[in-house]
């Protein structure tokens, strides 16, 4: 997801909770779950990594626009998580345009593990969500080919049944 929750870590480390950690994105999380879709006008463009972009060019920065008074922490936060969301649907959408069947979402990563980001991806795209069984697919896989590598399993698939 092109550097995904990492906008999200960067903000919260360096603007809005820097000696907080974890309580902070749990903190942020509970407030942005009450707050409006849309974050009242507030929008999020998370594009931090810029790689692979598609529509906007490898040129497009982060940027958040609409701020306003009545926008704080929690806001800025609910409006980053939109914007990946937003990105994330367009992406699926775009590979349903080109014949690709999507009947489900995997939810993998830390950002599976917020019910808010679930839903919103739920919502936007109308596609069921399912979490994998292992939230740390990176680590996972990467182990998986590790194993394969060292010989203690023939094969990829022999390696995803243990």
């Amino acid at each position: 997801m092109r550097g995904g929750t990492y906008f999200l870590d960067w903000m919260v480390k360096h603007y809005i909770a820097p000696d907080e950690g974890n309580a902070a994105h749990e903190a942020l999380h509970a407030k942005a779950m009450d707050l409006p879709i849309g974050s009242d006008g507030l929008f999020g463009l998370p594009l931090f990594v810029r790689l692979h972009e598609p529509v906007l060019g490898p040129e497009c920065q982060a940027a958040i626009y609409g701020i306003s008074p009545s926008h704080d922490a929690p806001y800025l936060y609910r409006a980053s998580m939109e914007g990946l969301t937003g990105d994330i649907a367009r992406t699926i959408f775009d590979m349903m345009d080109q014949g690709l069947k999507v009947t489900e979402i995997i939810g993998v990563g830390g950002g599976a593990n917020s019910p808010l980001w679930r839903q919103m991806l739920v919502d936007s795209t109308g596609i069921p969500l399912t979490l994998s069984k292992s939230l740390e697919a990176s680590s996972l896989g990467a182990a998986m080919i590790a194993a394969v590598g060292a010989g203690w399993f023939e094969s990829f698939d022999g390696a995803s049944q243990s």
